[in-house]
C-alpha cells in the first residue's frame, strides 16, 4: 500500500500483453496424466530393459534385454533430445554459491572441479553419440556441424584454463566428488578427460586470452567464477548445447517417420509407440472437457462466429447513362474458397453510381511560425506537389503538401482599369488604398515584399522597385515609375499573357514574394482604391482644316494660311477615355507664332464641340496646361488604334482655335494690294518733251508669310479612377467599369460586396487560422469532372494507415463546396464522414448542395469543387494514397450452415464484376484488400474470453478490466498499461497536454500496438494511431463510471544518448565501425524490434555501466574513453525541452514511460560517438 499519496510505486507496472492473458490453466495440455513423449518412452525402454533377462535357445539367461532397446539411431537422438538443459543454468548458479560460501580452499576446490567434470561429461555424451549415428542419418551431420561451429572453440578454451588452473593448484584432481544437482550422468571426471580423444569435429587451434591469478586459492576462484574471460566460454558452450537440445526434435521426429532402417523388432515398438499416443491425447484431454462442459454446457457459451470482411468498390457507368441505382444487397462474385464453394459480397447500403470522378486535386498549407507562409501544391498527390512521381513504398502523399518539398504559394492581388491603358513614354501608376485602419502597420511592412506586373504588349511586364508611403491612419500609397523603354500596357488577352480572366482591360497584378509581414496586413479591410495615373502621350491623332497631318516630320498644326478660327485637332483613344485630372500640351516649336496669340481650346463632347475649359491660352507657349477638366465628357472604352477625326465623332477629340489672321490669306493679300496700289511711274522725256522713258516706282511686295511650324507634339496627363466598395447593390455590381481581385494560388476571384460573402480584405485570407498558437493548417481541394449539383457523391479516401501523428489530439476535419466563387461550409446533414476525420480508410458520403457551383474562377473552371479544411494539428490525419468517387461498401455474405465463413482478406481485384450482370456498368473495380473481418474464434480465444468476461462482467473497475477489455475488443493492440489517478490537463491556449499522476478520478489507459505488417511502423516507437486511441476511448465509456475522466494516450518514450569517444582496432574502418556500434546499441536497448519475443517494457531503468559494459565487449572495439550518458525525456524536432545530462543511471520519469535509444527523425542522429578516441 502506498505511503502517502505522492507515492508512485504502485503506479511501476509494465502492463499487460496479448500473449499474458492466456492463463496457463487454460491450456489443454498445462496438465497432462500422461505427459511423457515419445522420447520418454524410447528411453524407457532402453531402462527396462535391463530389468528383462533374456534367454537363449536352450532357455538359459543370457543377459537382459537393454542391448535390444538401446541400439537404435532413435535411442540415441532420444537421449540428446533428453537432456535437462533447464537444469545447466540452476547447477552453475548452485556451484558459485557454495564456493563464495566455503570458509576454506578444499571445498572451494572440490566445487570448482565440478565445472569441468559438467563440461567433460557433456562432451563425452555427444561424442559417443556422434560416432554412434549412422552417416546417412541427417543429424549426424547437424551434430557434427554444430560441435564445430559451436561447441570446439568454447571446450577447448575453458580446458585450456583448466590446465592453467591445475598447475595454479586450483583443482584438485584427485576429487571424485559428485555434486546431487549435476544434471548429466554418467559423470566423465575432467582429469580423466582429453579432448585429442574426442572426434575430429572437437578439434580446433585456439589461445585463450590469460586471466591474472593471485596465488591465493580462495581469492582466484572467487574471481575466476565472475570474471566474463571465464564465463563467455562457459556459457557459450552450455548455450550451444541448449540450442542443440532445443533442435534435436525435429531429426528425432524424422527418423521416426522417415527412417526405413530401423531394426524389424523396434520398427514394431515404434509402431506401438505411434498407435499409443491415440490413447494418450484422449487421456491428456480430460482437463479440456471438463473445462468445455462448464463454459459451453453449465454457461451455455459458444465460441463466437467470424465476422465477415468488407471491400471497397468502385464503379464505372457506361456511356450515355446519367445516374443508376444499385440496392442494398447487390451480390458480387470473389472466386471460389478451399471447399470450391462460392463467395459473395453484397452492398450494404443503396447508392446512386453518378459520372462524377475525381479530376484534380490541390492542397494549400498555411505555416503559422515563425513568419505566416501559405505553400499550394497544384498537383497534391506527388511527392512534391508539383507532379514529381510518388516515392513512398504504399505511394502514400500528405494531403497538404510535404512541408520540406513544397513551395511557397503565389497570392497578391490585381487591379483592372482603363485608366492603366497607358501606351509609351514615362509612366507612373500610384494605389491608395483607404482601409478601416493601419494601426501597427509601417512602412517596412509593405515594402519590399511585393512583385508588380503589368500586361504588357508582348507579356507580363515586371515593374522595377516600388515605393510606399503611409499618409495617413488611413491611407497608404503604392507607387511605381515606368521610363520609356517600357513596353505599352495593354488589354488583358489569354492568348499573350495566360490564365484565365474574362475582362478585356489592362491589369496591375501585385504580388506577394515576401511572407514577412502577410500576417500582419492580409486583414486590412479596404474601403477604396484611388488609382492616379501620369502619362506623356505622342501618339495622336492629329488633323487641321486642310487635312490629316503626318507628325513624323514638321508640320504647321493650323494651315499654311490659317484663318481666324483656323483648328488643330488632337485626338487619343488613350487620353480621352480617362477621368482627366489634369492635361498639358506640349509643342516644340520649329516656327512659333510671331506674337502672342490667344486661342480657344474646345473639346468634342457628345458631338458638338464645346468650350469646357476655364483658363485662357496662349498658342505661342511651348507648354499649354488646361484647366475645368471635369466638364469633358470620357469617350467610350476603347483600345484600338487612334481614329480620325470626322464629322460623326462624338468624344475623344480636343481642339485648338487660332484666333487671329496675321497668317490668313486675306491678310497677305491685302498687303499686297495695298503694295500694288501705290505703285508710281516717273516718266523720262528729252528735250522735245518726247518720252523717252520711263521708271517705275512699285514698293516691295512681302513674302507669303510662314506660319506656326512645330517640331513635334506630346501630351501630358494625368486621370485617375476609383474602386469602392461601399455599395452593395445589383446595379452597382452590373454597371462596375474597373475590377478588383485577389489572385489566389489556383485561380483568381472578384472581390465585390454584391458577390462576396467575406471581407474585401486586401489580401487573401484562407481560413485556416483558429488562434491554436503555433500550428499549421491546410486544405485539400477535390476537383469533381461532371460532377452536378444536388446530387449524392460516394467518395472513398483510402489512407495509409499509421501514418497520422499518434501525438496529437484528432482534430477536427470541415468541409465545404465552391458556390459562385464562395467556400460554404457544408451543414452537418449534408456530410457523413465514416473516415473518423481521416484517421482511417472508410467513405464520405457527400450530398451536394443546389448553389453548388462549376462555373468559378478560384479553382478550374467546368469542375464541381469541394475542399477539406484542417485548422490546426495536419498531421493529425493520416496520409492519403487515394481519393475515389462512386465508391461503396460490400459485406462478404456467410452461410455457416454450409460452412462458409471468413477465414482470411482477399486481395485487391478479387472482385471484379456484380454476381448478375448489369448492362449499365462499365467498370467494378475492387483497389485494396478486404478488412474488418475477424475468423471463427479458437478454443483458446474462447476461453481467454470467457475467464476474463466471468472476472470484470464488461465492468472497467480494476485495471486488470481496463486492459483486457482493451485488448480482447481490439486486438490489433499488442500491450496495455491502466495507471490510475493519472491523466492529462489540456491547456487550450497552446493545444498542448500536462501530464499529472494526481488526479483523483482520472484514469489513464496506455497502448502499444501491434506492429506487425505495418509498413509505415516506427518499431523503435511504437505509436497508436489517434483513430485507434479514439475508438478505444469511445469503447471503454461504455463501461467505466459516469464519475471516472478516462484517457486513452500513448507511452512518452524517453530516449536515451550516449556521447562517448572510442578507438577501433589498427586498419578498422573507422565509418563502418562507427554506424555498426550505433546500431548495436541500439539494438542492445530496444531489443523488441529486432528480436521476435522480446517484449517492450514500461519503467524501468538502464544504468550507464551495462552499456559501457557492452561497448567494451565488441570484438573491433578497443578502448572507449569520456563515456557520458543523456536521458532526453521530452524533445520537439530538434529541439530539446526536458533532458538530464550524464547521468549513471538513465530511470523513466512516469508510469506511461518508455526507455529507448536516441533517434534524431530529422537529423538521423543517434548516438554521439567520435572516433578516434582522445587519451589527454
Amino acid at each position: 500500500m502506498a505511503n502517502n499519496c505522492l507515492d508512485k510505486d504502485l503506479l511501476k507496472y509494465s502492463g499487460t500483453g496479448q500473449l499474458q492473458r492466456i492463463l496457463n490453466a487454460l491450456l489443454n495440455n498445462f496438465v497432462n496424466i500422461d505427459e511423457r513423449s515419445a522420447a520418454d518412452l524410447i528411453l524407457f525402454t532402453k531402462k527396462y530393459g535391463a530389468y528383462l533377462n533374456y534367454f537363449d535357445t536352450t532357455n538359459n539367461v543370457a543377459g537382459d534385454w537393454q542391448n535390444f532397446m538401446a541400439n537404435d539411431v532413435s535411442v540415441i537422438i532420444a537421449g540428446i533430445a533428453d537432456l535437462d538443459t533447464k537444469d545447466f543454468t540452476p547447477f552453475i548458479e548452485h556451484v558459485n554459491f557454495e564456493i563464495t560460501s566455503s570458509a576454506n580452499d578444499i571445498d572451494e576446490k572440490k566445487y570448482f572441479k565440478t565445472i569441468f567434470d559438467l563440461i567433460s561429461s557433456l562432451a563425452v555424451q555427444l561424442d559417443q553419440n556422434l560416432q554412434q549415428i549412422p552417416s546417412d542419418v541427417s543429424y549426424q551431420n547437424f551434430l557434427g556441424v554444430t560441435i564445430a561451429s559451436n561447441l570446439a572453440i568454447p571446450l577447448n578454451v575453458i580446458f585450456q584454463y583448466y590446465q592453467v588452473f591445475k598447475t595454479a593448484l586450483l583443482i584438485d584432481e584427485t576429487s571424485t566428488y559428485v555434486e546431487g544437482l549435476m544434471p548429466v550422468t554418467p559423470v566423465t571426471f575432467s582429469q580423466n578427460f582429453q579432448i585429442s580423444n574426442l572426434s575430429s569435429p572437437w578439434q580446433t587451434t585456439v589461445t585463450a586470452p590469460s586471466i591474472t591469478l593471485t596465488g591465493i586459492a580462495q581469492d582466484d576462484i572467487k574471481h575466476i567464477i565472475t570474471h566474463n574471460l571465464f564465463t563467455g566460454p562457459l556459457n557459450s558452450f552450455l548455450n550451444g548445447i541448449s540450442n542443440l537440445v532445443n533442435q534435436t526434435p525435429a531429426y528425432l521426429q524424422e527418423t521416426l517417420q522417415n527412417y526405413s532402417s530401423h531394426a524389424p523388432h523396434y520398427a514394431l515398438y515404434l509402431t506401438f509407440l505411434r498407435l499409443f499416443q491415440f490413447a494418450q491425447n484422449h487421456l491428456n484431454a480430460y482437463t479440456q472437457n471438463h473445462l468445455d462442459f462448464y463454459y459451453k454446457e453449465v454457461l451455455n457459451l459458444n465460441n463466437r462466429v467470424a465476422s465477415p470482411d468488407s471491400v471497397h468498390l468502385i464503379f464505372e457507368l457506361q456511356k450515355n447513362i446519367t445516374n443508376h441505382l444499385l440496392l442494398k444487397g447487390t451480390s458480387f462474385r470473389a472466386g471460389k474458397d478451399g471447399n470450391n464453394n462460392d463467395l459473395f459480397y453484397s452492398l450494404t447500403d443503396d447508392i446512386v453510381i453518378q459520372t462524377a470522378t475525381v479530376s484534380a486535386l490541390r492542397s494549400l498549407y498555411l505555416a503559422k511560425t515563425p513568419n505566416e507562409i501559405l505553400y499550394a501544391s497544384p498537383v497534391a498527390n506527388s511527392d512534391d506537389g508539383q507532379g514529381a512521381k510518388l516515392l513512398s513504398t504504399d505511394k502514400s502523399w500528405l494531403p497538404f503538401g510535404n512541408p520540406q518539398k513544397i513551395v511557397s504559394a503565389t497570392i497578391g492581388f490585381a487591379i483592372a482599369s482603363n485608366v492603366l491603358y497607358l501606351n509609351e513614354g514615362a509612366r507612373t501608376v500610384n494605389l491608395l488604398f483607404t482601409c478601416d485602419t493601419l494601426k501597427g502597420i509601417a512602412v517596412s511592412d509593405l515594402l519590399n515584399i511585393f512583385t508588380i506586373r503589368l500586361t504588357g504588349k508582348k507579356s507580363w511586364y515586371t515593374a522595377g522597385n516600388y515605393s510606399v508611403k503611409i499618409i495617413n491612419n488611413n491611407i497608404f500609397m503604392l507607387s511605381i515609375i515606368m521610363d520609356g523603354a517600357a513596353p505599352s500596357i495593354i488589354p488583358y488577352s489569354q492568348n499573350i499573357h495566360g490564365g484565365n480572366f474574362n475582362i478585356a482591360l489592362p491589369m496591375m497584378q501585385i504580388l506577394l514574394n515576401d511572407y514577412k509581414s502577410y500576417q500582419k496586413i492580409k486583414t486590412l479591410k479596404i474601403a477604396n482604391i484611388i488609382i492616379n495615373v501620369t502619362a506623356s502621350v505622342k501618339d495622336l491623332s492629329l488633323q487641321n482644316d486642310d487635312g490629316k497631318i503626318n507628325p513624323a516630320k514638321p508640320f504647321k498644326p493650323f494651315g499654311e494660311f490659317p484663318e481666324p478660327g483656323a483648328s488643330f485637332i488632337m485626338g487619343s483613344k488613350e487620353i480621352f477615355q480617362k477621368n482627366l485630372t489634369s492635361l498639358t500640351i506640349n509643342t516644340d516649336w520649329q516656327q512659333p507664332p510671331a506674337n502672342e496669340v490667344n486661342g480657344d481650346a474646345l473639346v468634342l463632347n457628345e458631338g458638338e464641340w464645346s468650350l469646357p475649359f476655364t483658363n485662357s491660352i496662349n498658342l505661342s507657349n511651348g507648354s499649354i496646361s488646361l484647366s475645368g477638366l471635369t466638364n469633358i465628357t470620357k469617350s467610350p472604352v476603347d483600345f484600338t488604334a487612334n481614329d480620325d477625326y470626322q464629322v460623326s465623332s462624338v468624344n475623344g477629340f480636343i481642339k485648338l482655335r487660332y484666333t487671329k489672321d496675321e497668317y490668313s490669306i486675306g491678310t497677305y493679300l491685302s498687303g499686297v494690294q495695298n503694295s500694288i496700289s501705290g505703285t508710281s511711274v516717273t516718266l523720262t522725256k528729252d528735250g522735245d518733251g518726247n518720252v523717252t522713258g520711263f521708271t517705275l516706282n512699285a514698293p516691295s511686295i512681302q513674302e507669303p508669310p510662314t506660319p506656326p511650324v512645330a517640331k513635334s507634339i506630346s501630351v501630358d496627363y494625368a486621370a485617375n479612377d476609383m474602386i469602392t466598395f461601399s455599395e452593395n447593390t445589383q446595379v452597382s455590381f452590373s454597371e462596375r467599369a474597373n475590377f478588383y481581385f485577389h489572385i489566389e494560388p489556383f485561380g483568381y476571384r472578384e472581390m465585390h460586396p454584391f458577390i462576396t460573402n467575406d471581407a474585401l480584405s486586401f489580401l487573401p485570407v484562407f481560413d485556416l487560422d483558429d488562434g491554436v498558437a503555433k500550428d499549421n493548417g491546410g486544405e485539400l481541394w477535390i476537383g469533381l469532372n461532371n460532377g452536378t449539383p444536388s446530387e449524392t457523391l460516394s467518395i472513398l479516401f483510402q489512407v495509409s494507415d499509421g501514418s497520422a501523428n499518434p501525438l496529437k489530439n484528432m482534430t477536427d476535419v470541415i468541409w465545404y463546396y465552391l458556390s459562385n466563387n464562395n467556400w460554404k461550409q457544408f451543414d452537418h446533414l449534408s456530410i457523413t464522414d465514416q473516415t473518423n476525420n481521416l484517421t482511417g480508410s472508410a467513405l464520405v458520403i457527400v450530398n451536394v448542395p443546389a448553389d453548388a457551383t462549376i462555373d468559378n474562377t478560384r479553382a478550374d473552371d467546368g469542375l464541381l469543387w469541394i475542399k477539406l479544411v484542417v485548422n490546426h494539428d495536419t498531421d493529425a490525419v493520416c496520409n492519403l494514397i487515394d481519393v475515389r468517387a462512386n465508391s461503396a461498401k460490400a459485406t462478404f455474405v456467410q452461410d455457416l450452415e454450409n460452412g462458409i465463413e471468413f477465414t482470411n482478406p482477399i486481395p485487391a481485384s478479387t472482385i471484379s464484376k456484380p454476381a448478375i450482370a448489369d448492362a449499365a456498368l462499365k467498370k467494378t473495380e475492387q483497389p485494396y484488400v478486404s478488412f474488418d473481418g475477424q475468423p471463427h474464434e479458437t478454443d483458446t480465444q474462447f476461453y481467454v474470453r470467457i475467464s476474463e468476461r466471468l472476472r470484470h462482467k464488461q465492468r472497467a473497475i480494476t485495471y486488470w478490466d481496463y486492459e483486457r477489455l482493451v485488448l480482447q475488443y481490439f486486438p490489433q493492440i499488442h500491450k496495455a498499461k491502466c495507471i490510475n489517478h493519472t491523466g492529462l490537463i489540456n491547456d487550450a491556449k497552446t493545444n498542448t497536454q500536462k501530464y499529472s499522476e494526481v488526479l483523483p478520478g482520472h484514469v489513464m489507459v496506455v497502448t502499444i500496438p501491434d506492429l506487425s505488417g505495418n509498413p509505415n511502423a516506427n518499431l523503435l516507437r511504437p505509436y497508436t494511431s489517434v483513430g485507434l486511441l479514439t475508438e478505444i476511448q469511445q469503447y471503454l465509456t461504455a463501461f467505466t463510471s459516469p464519475f471516472v475522466r478516462l484517457h486513452v494516450t500513448n507511452p512518452q518514450f524517453e530516449e536515451v544518448q550516449f556521447d562517448f569517444e572510442v578507438t577501433f582496432y589498427k586498419n578498422y574502418d573507422i565509418a563502418f565501425y562507427t554506424n555498426l556500434l550505433n546500431n548495436e546499441i541500439e539494438q542492445f536497448l530496444t531489443p523488441w524490434a529486432f528480436k521476435a519475443g522480446a517484449d517492450i517494457e514500461f519503467g524501468g531503468t538502464i544504468e550507464k555501466s551495462v552499456v559501457l559494459n557492452f561497448v567494451e565487449e565488441r570484438s573491433y572495439v578497443d578502448f572507449v574513453t569520456f563515456f557520458k550518458m543523456n536521458q532526453i525525456i521530452k524533445r520537439d524536432g530538434n529541439t530539446i525541452i526536458t533532458a538530464l545530462y550524464d547521468v549513471e543511471e538513465a530511470v523513466a520519469s512516469t508510469a506511461r514511460s518508455v526507455l529507448v535509444s536516441y533517434y534524431n527523425e530529422v537529423t538521423l542522429k543517434k548516438h554521439i560517438i567520435n572516433s578516434p578516441a582522445n587519451c589527454d
